[in-house]
């Protein structure tokens, strides 16, 4: 399916890690995937354009409802490491990920965007930090030194 970059407006969806799209267009792609360990309103989803330097990107994708049909709607790091500028004509599709490529183990680096106010170190609940991370990013793919 052939598409343009558009660009996520809502802190909430960009704070995510996935990419949005239409719901007609995001029904049309899910009917056409295999299983991929995903909800129903989520998928693996392949992007492609000429000029790619690493071939292809993969995020999660979802619909929401006020992404025009024919767009891809990504946050500003994802353009920014994809190299991606808006009004870009991409290729999607649905994405299969193969069993070797599932991690057993991952490492994490927290670096707060906003320095504290008084000056003292913050401190970060781990444990919290796992289970909270567990739940927004389940069923993702991820590349080493990407931002979220």
């Amino acid at each position: 399916m052939d598409l343009v970059v558009g660009k996520v407006t809502k802190n909430d969806l960009a704070l995510s890690n996935k990419v949005f799209m239409s719901l007609a267009d995001f029904r049309a792609l899910k009917e056409r995937s295999n299983a991929q360990g995903t909800d129903e309103q989520s998928m693996l989803l392949e992007i492609q354009w000429h000029g790619c330097a690493v071939g292809s990107w993969v995020f999660t994708c979802s619909p929401y409802h006020e992404i025009t049909d024919g767009q891809l709607a990504m946050s500003t790091p994802q353009r920014t490491m994809t190299s991606l500028p808006l009004e870009q004509q991409i290729q999607v599709a649905p994405y299969r990920l193969p069993a070797s490529s599932a991690l057993e183990s991952m490492a994490l680096s927290v670096n707060c965007r906003k320095a504290p106010t008084d000056g003292k170190p913050r401190q970060v609940d781990c444990d919290g930090l796992i289970t909270e991370f567990m739940k927004k990013f389940s069923a993702q793919v991820f590349v080493v030194g990407q931002e979220l």
